[in-house]
Order: structure tokens, then sequence, then C-alpha cells
């Protein structure tokens, strides 16, 4: 079963039952889901020293670290790298792949560094003085060394994002990476025309004071060549797929709570204080400006990382900008991981009026009028994941939306000549950073599924925002009715006492249903109100995918994959007569039939492996177990638990067959066969006035618990 099979919710009936012996102690005790407000996204690690390495002094004279690498230089082979190459299409439509490769010689590098070992971080740039500029004709070039593993050569752009202030220090994008301990810098062009005061910069996930490597010292100790260490395999089942669907990546994340403020259709989003944002670093005073049009970005960097480490490269970004930079705070108003994770970037972006955006520094000259959203990792070259795509375009059509923007419009905005775009082109409301700036931002896949991002936001804003489902009938409200509070779900993929996926869906008048909607093997949930059906085929905040109508308001409600076509459907309930539909559609039942007595409690699952889900009914602490959906007597009688107990069922242990846990308060006790006896597994999740919901949140074929909170 890939359901939950006894329905959860308030105006459906509760199944108890309970274990015939004493549980075993649970080994966490404890509510491990906190209110929002005292979530934290990961624990915030001990301050740590930025390592600077000196590539250049005060009169652009080279340091030893900057060519210690050049005498192994013609021991290597030649790097080939991607670089950008014209400005844009004829009359200055946009052109999306524009690259070209070359190849390295000797001749062409300036500096290259030794690879070195260094302490872990999160966030590698270089910088020069201000007054100072890195010729036109350089390259900069950047590789770490991440979980053993060296990534690619990735080149390095200039980054003059900030455009309408003063900063300290110019320098490159940032270059993100889980947790670099090693890296190597090369820059190519002439060496007369290095900048001054060039510095190789080594940002930690909480970042403290700044020590500099002196040119006189030795370098750290250098680490193997890149060429004798296999680059990571790019992670596909984790690029392509939600948080929810990567169990070696979310089995040991912590909570995220999404803490944010705002009217109905948000997308959830990390606050700035749930990331830990240290706002001793904000020199900045927030002003906001009329919100006219998106910019996309990514970020430079490894794609490698995992969900825990998202929040980490956040603070790194953040320091960079806010300290390294000058720029008094983080230049982009939000960010978004490749789990789909979203983060509030600059102050009072996610605060920010209805029809306007706080100015970041993201995309000069474009700052103002504009919400900067970034990808977190490098797509020039890699597909970019799709769960951050919807992400991103979630962000961007909550904010459309309360500033009643329509995405297939013009901006009134022109750009003055870019990567992507000629000087005068008139730009559209979500258009790519190199469209007003010379950079390959936001990478070829981005780019190109920018017009799909662009139908997908004006769709959103036209049905009411990211989350309110399609209106089907004229008066009750949407599941994310302004008027009512959002439920919160909080998903476990494992057997553990910390959710891997929240997000809120549907407002808290609704009743919650679990099933596999569509047949791909993971369980997602669907709204109730009244008779209408709010289905969501992910486990995210978003629309309703289906909306369709079934029963009477009344009716208890049942779900199960009653023909065994790996699609779960609905049955109503009306005192011993159940009525089964087939298809996650409108209509009349498929058919009917009468099992137990009206009394009797119930739940489902496949009980025998045989792919089709029936019916149970319980009578005290007796199980009435039928094979198949037909009236009749029952093919087993199973005693099991007590009577006060809570029962869920699910396929606990993957075997493809159904059996009982029962639930005291937030403790559950599973037993993994269709018997009497001990539980063969106990744990604590959540509270014990949450609602609990089983399904198979990451569809490998085991059933984990989840629950829904409100308030």
């Amino acid at each position: 079963m890939r359901a939950l099979r006894a329905t959860i919710s308030l105006t459906v009936l509760t199944v108890l039952a309970a274990a015939t012996a004493a549980p075993a102690a649970a080994a966490t005790a404890g509510d491990p889901l906190p209110a929002p407000a005292e979530v934290i996204v990961d624990p915030l690690p001990a301050p740590a020293e930025v390592t600077v390495f000196a590539l250049t002094g005060a009169d652009g004279t080279r340091t030893d670290v900057a060519v210690d690498g050049l005498d192994d230089y013609a021991d290597a082979p030649a790097r080939t790298v991607v670089e950008p190459t014209g400005v844009g299409g004829a009359g200055g439509t946009p052109t999306m792949r524009m690259f070209s490769t070359s190849t390295i010689t000797v001749d062409d590098v300036a500096v290259l560094t030794p690879p070195m070992a260094t302490d872990d971080f999160t966030v590698a740039a270089l910088t020069w003085d201000v007054d100072d500029a890195l010729a036109a004709d350089a390259q900069m070039y950047l590789r770490v060394q991440d979980a053993g593993a060296w990534t690619d050569w990735a080149p390095l752009e200039v980054d003059d994002a900030r455009g309408d202030g003063v900063e300290t220090t110019a320098g490159s994008e940032p270059f993100i990476t889980g947790a670099g301990s090693a890296v190597q810098v090369q820059i190519t062009g002439a060496v007369t025309d290095l900048p001054t005061n060039l510095r190789l910069e080594l940002i930690p996930s909480n970042a403290a004071t700044a020590t500099e490597v002196t040119t006189t010292a030795a370098p750290p100790p250098a680490v193997a060549p890149a060429e004798e260490i296999a680059a990571p395999a790019v992670d596909a089942a984790t690029l392509g797929n939600p948080v929810a669907f990567s169990p070696a990546t979310t089995a040991t994340a912590p909570v995220a709570v999404p803490t944010v403020v705002g009217p109905a259709g948000r997308p959830s989003i990390i606050s700035r204080s749930a990331w830990r944002a240290d706002e001793t670093k904000m020199r900045w005073k927030p002003w906001e400006a009329p919100l006219k049009a998106a910019v996309v970005h990514h970020t430079a960097g490894s794609n490698s990382y995992t969900k825990a480490q998202s929040a980490g490269i956040v603070r790194g970004i953040y320091y960079f900008h806010a300290v390294t930079r000058g720029w008094g705070d983080i230049g982009y108003n939000f960010l978004v991981d490749k789990y789909g994770q979203v983060f509030e970037g600059r102050k009072g972006s996610l605060t920010a009026s209805a029809s306007q955006m706080v100015v970041g520094a993201h995309a000069a000259p474009a700052n103002t009028g504009t919400v900067g959203v970034s990808l977190l990792g490098d797509y020039t070259k890699v597909d970019a994941p799709q769960v951050g795509l919807d992400a991103m375009t979630d962000v961007i059509a909550w904010r459309f939306s309360l500033a009643g923007i329509d995405a297939t419009t013009r901006s009134g905005m022109t750009s003055t000549g870019g990567t992507y775009a000629r000087s005068g082109y008139a730009l559209p409301r979500i258009f790519g950073h190199g469209a007003v700036s010379s950079t390959a931002c936001p990478g070829l896949d981005i780019l190109d599924y920018l017009p799909t991002m662009t139908t997908k936001v004006a769709g959103k804003v036209a049905a009411g925002g990211p989350t309110t489902p399609p209106a089907v009938r004229p008066s009750p409200p949407a599941p994310t009715s302004p008027a009512l509070p959002l439920a919160t779900f909080y998903l476990n993929n494992a057997y553990t006492t910390q959710a891997d996926v929240v997000f809120q869906y549907g407002h808290t008048k609704t009743s919650p249903f679990v099933g596999d909607w569509d047949g791909d093997g993971v369980d997602t949930i669907a709204a109730r109100d009244a008779q209408v059906f709010f289905v969501r085929n992910a486990n995210r905040v978003g629309n309703a995918d289906t909306v369709f109508a079934y029963g009477k308001p009344g009716d208890v409600v049942l779900v199960g994959d009653w023909d065994g076509d790996g699609v779960d459907t609905l049955a109503v309930r009306r005192g011993r007569e159940y009525h089964i539909k087939n298809s996650v559609t409108s209509g009349k039942a498929d058919q009917v039939i009468f099992y137990g007595r009206p009394g009797d409690e119930v739940l489902v699952g496949d009980w025998d492996g045989d792919g089709r889900d029936t019916l149970t009914v319980r009578r005290g602490q007796f199980y009435y177990v039928k094979n198949s959906i037909s009236t009749g007597v029952a093919d087993t009688v199973v005693a099991y638990g007590r009577p006060a107990d809570a029962v869920l069922s699910g396929d606990w242990d993957g075997d493809g067959t159904d059996t009982f846990a029962v639930r005291r308060g937030a403790q559950y006790l599973v037993k993994n066969s269709m018997a009497s006896g001990v539980a063969d597994k106990t744990l604590v999740y959540g509270r014990p006035t949450d609602s609990p919901l089983v399904g198979d949140w990451d569809g490998d074929g085991e059933d984990t618990f989840g629950v829904r909170r409100i308030g």
C-alpha cells in the first residue's frame, strides 16, 4: 500500500487498536517538531576564520603562492573551458546557446597556485582593489576539492552586480561548495595586467575574522593534482527530483520549518533568522521600489552540496557580499537550492509591500524594480533540477501575484547590453542576468527554461497565486483561502524523530488524505473541502493538480488502490455500504459493496500482497480482514492491541503487504506481520495533538510517518 489506509481527520472515522504486549522504550523521546519560531535550519557551527591568500601585492607583483603551480603545468594536460561569445541575436533578441570551447596553454597563464589543502569553506572568490580592474581579455578559473574529489575547472566572472553604490572591494562571483577542503586558482592573460592586491578568499559557513596567508610563508600543503583525482559525478537523482524523493541526502537532514510572512499564495521560505543570518554584519538600510520584473540567476561552483549544507552556503554568500565586497547585505532577494528550499536573501524581501520589492544588488544596472532569485549551483553545462526551477517559479509567481503583474507582458525596462541581449532590447517580465550584463548567468539550461517559467508564472498568477487551486465552484473557499490559516505537513522518509519534508497545503478547515494519485509510486496530499478534493501530486507548496467532487459532504472517505492499477482513488462509506471509485474523477461509483456493521471502525490495506487494497473492520481488539472488494465474511481474524489506541496501516518493511501500527500519544508501535504479538519497532514522532499520516513519501516502497499540524 502506498496510501493512508485510515483517513486522518476530524470529519473521518479514527480507527483504534494497540499492541498486546508492553512496548519497548523509544530510543528518543520528546517533540521532534518544535514551533516555527524555535526551528533553525541546521546547527550553527563554531565561528571560523576566513582564509585569505595574497596573489599580488599593492604594486600588482605576483606572490610566491601565485606562481608555485607553474612549474608543474607542463606535466598537466591542457584544460578545456567554456566561455560565452557574442551579445545576442539580431534585433536584440536573446540568443540562448552562444558558447564555444578553447584550450589554455602555459603561455596564456599569469597565475597558477598549487593545489592547496585548507580548512573547510563554503564560498571561494577572488577580490582586488576597487579602483583597479581585471583585464578584459583575462579569465579566472577555480577548482575545489569537496568530499575527496576535485571539481572541474570552472570559469569565474567579474561580479559587478552592486552597481548603484559604493563598494570597498572589486571581485569575482562567489564559487559555492558544500565543504571545500582544497583549492587551486588559475588566471589567464598578461602578467602586467593583473590587478593590485589580488586575493583568494575562502569563507566558511559561519565566518568570523579573516586571516591572510603571507607571501613569505610556505603555502599550505599541496594536494594531489586534479588530473589524478576523478571529478565527482553529477547526482542525477538529486538534481532531478524534489527533496522528498532523495533519501540519500534527506534521511538525516534536520527539520527546516519555513518562517514566512505574507498573504496566501506564498511558497515556503526560510527566513534570515532561520538560516542564522548574523545581523551584526548588516550595514545597509533596506528601501523599496515598484516591482516590474524578475531576474533569474545561478551561482558559480559545485552542484554536489547536500540539503543540510545549503544554509551554510547562504551564510557564506552573505559574508562575501556584506563584508568582503562591502555591500552591507546579501545581493539576491531570494536564493533557492537544488532541493527546492527557498531562503530569504536581502533583508526585507520577505515582508516587502505588495507592489514593491526591496532593491537588491544582483543585476546592475537593473537592481531597482526587480526581484533577484538565484539557484545555488552552476548550470552552464548541466541541467538545472526541476524542483529548483519550480521553487523559483513559485517565488516569482507569489511576488507577481501580489503586484498584479501579467508575466506575459513587457516590463517597460530596457537593456543597456549584455551577453544575451543588445542595447535597447525591451526586457520581458522574467529575464536572465545575462540580458543586462556580460555574464553567462544563469546558465544555458535555465535560459532555455525561461519561456516555460514565464508561462507557468502567468498561469499561477491567473489562478490566484502559487498555492491557490483553480476555482471549481462559486462559494466555498479554496484550500489556501487567505481568510484561514494554512495547515503544515511534516513528512519523514525514515523512522527518525525529524522531518525531511515540510510544507503548507490546504487551510485548517480542510481534511487531509494521502494517496498515490498519479501512479508514480510516491504518496502525496489531497485536501477535502466538503465533497470537493484538491489533489496535489508533489509534496511541496503549489497548485492543486486535480480538482474534483465525489460523494456527499458528510460521507466518511477512504483511500485505496481498489483495482490494482497503481493509482489510489476514493471510496465513501455510509454505514455498512461502500461506494468505490476507480478513478480520480467525479461521477458515479464503479462498485458498491456491503461489509461489516455500521458502527465498525475501518482500515484499508493490501493485506495479502496481491496489489489490491481491501477493507478490515475492527471490533474491540479483533480485526476482521477481507482480501477482496466484495460482500461476504472475513478471510482472516487477528487480535492486536488495546481498545484505547489509534491504529494506522502501512507497508512498513517494503515487502508488499500492509500491516498495523498503533499510536499512543506521540509514540508509534509498528508490527510487520498480520499476527498478534509485540511490536517490531517503536519510535516517537511529533506531538500528541498532531494528526498522523502514513505514506511512501520518497517512492522507496516503504511507508513511513508524517503529521499534520495546526498552529
